[in-house]
């Protein structure tokens, strides 16, 4: 229908971008990325929200890092009041092995501590796995108090998770 849709209106915004969306849902990772590109050359694709979310879903599409950070750094500069830009770029430099930056977005993300009541507000960027990002990182540059402090948090929002168990276990030495 999404198909149909936006061939029959193609300069609806909104058409657009849920079908970019479906197609990232799918696992069509090229064709979300074309669609979403496309969406964000809209002249009418003016809301940030769901550019901010057409960003960072083409960050997830690559599994290129720098093409993935740039993306994500676009997604923070559309919405920088949201945690899901910060999450995605602290997870970013994890995976890269930037420990130092990535201890600095995970923190951004962090001090965001009201949850808005937005459709686009993801759980990802509010549960466990930030706390869980930020202690590894803060654990690697050596701030031991942080990685506990945010291993403790990380666990308990999820108990029954084995590997935080042994961090934690870890960081308290």
């Amino acid at each position: 229908m999404l198909e149909a849709a936006s061939k029959e209106d193609p300069e609806d915004p909104r058409i657009a971008f849920y079908y970019g969306r479906e197609m990232y849902y799918r696992g069509m990772y090229r064709e979300a990325a074309e669609q979403l590109n496309y969406f964000l050359e809209l002249p009418s694709a003016t809301w940030v929200g769901d550019r901010s979310d057409a960003l960072l879903i083409i960050s997830r599409c690559t599994n290129e890092l720098v093409e993935s950070r740039q993306w994500a750094w676009l997604a923070i500069q559309e919405t920088p009041d949201r945690r899901e830009g910060y999450v995605r770029m602290a997870s970013i430099c994890y995976y890269s092995e930037n420990y130092e930056e990535g201890l600095m977005y995970a923190e951004r993300a962090l001090a965001i501590t009201e949850r808005p009541l937005q459709y686009m507000c993801e759980d990802w960027a509010w549960d466990w796995q930030i706390f869980d990002v930020a202690a590894i990182c803060a654990w690697v540059i050596g701030d031991v108090e942080k990685a506990r402090n945010y291993g403790v948090t990380a666990l308990n929002m999820n108990p029954e998770h084995e590997r935080l168990k042994k961090n934690v276990e870890y960081y308290l030495g």
